[in-house]
This record gives structure tokens, sequence and C-alpha cells, in this order.
């Protein structure tokens, strides 16, 4: 994770019961914005897909 779900349940009242797993972000970029340098680079299906008995 790269945010403290605890830090943001605190900072946006979010009941005990519920824990923050990811942030969506929305809306529209400015008429200037690129992408990333790094924004094609992806990680081979096997590097990222993880599967197995529990």
């Amino acid at each position: 994770m790269v945010f403290d779900p605890e830090k943001t349940k605190k900072a946006y009242n979010i009941p005990d019961e519920y824990v923050p797993v990811a942030f969506l972000m929305l809306g529209y970029p400015a008429e200037d914005a690129e992408p990333s340098p790094r924004h094609a680079e992806r990680l081979s299906l096997e590097e990222t897909v993880f599967y197995g008995e529990f």
C-alpha cells in the first residue's frame, strides 16, 4: 500500500469497520499535461499475478 489506511480513516472520518485499500482519482488533466515517461512500462503477468492455495 502506498498510503496509511489508519491516517486515511481519520482524515476522512471513515468508520472502523471499513478498511480503505485504494484511491480513485477523478477529474480532468491540465491542458498541458503529458503522460509520465514510465507510462507505457509494464511488468509481466508472472511478476504481478499470484495465486495458490490458502
